[in-house]
């Protein structure tokens, strides 16, 4: 892990807060190499998932607090049970 971002701010119009992409822009700045269109945003909201679709990242809903989200669902591109489904999937696809 690089670099950690958050938002502290409690406005929901605030760039940086969920679903604005304004932390994914930081990290665009941070670290210039970061291609958004082969990224991923891992999360367990929609919130997650409409940052994905703001900052135009592939969106990986983790259903492990949230298993009743439908899916499919527009805001989700991939959807796994748990972390540890999707980090197997990466390593053995």
């Amino acid at each position: 892990i690089d670099h950690i971002y958050f938002c502290p701010d409690l406005e929901d119009d605030s760039p940086d807060r969920k679903p604005n992409h304004g932390m994914a822009l930081q990290a665009k700045h941070d670290f210039g190499q970061i291609d958004f269109s082969k990224s991923y945003m891992v999360g367990n909201k929609l919130s997650d998932m409409q940052f994905s679709r703001n900052a135009g990242i592939t969106s990986i809903f983790a259903a492990t607090t949230n298993p009743e989200t439908a899916f499919p669902h527009p805001l989700i591109d991939f959807r796994f049970n748990s972390l540890l489904e999707f980090a197997s999937e990466l390593t053995n696809p």
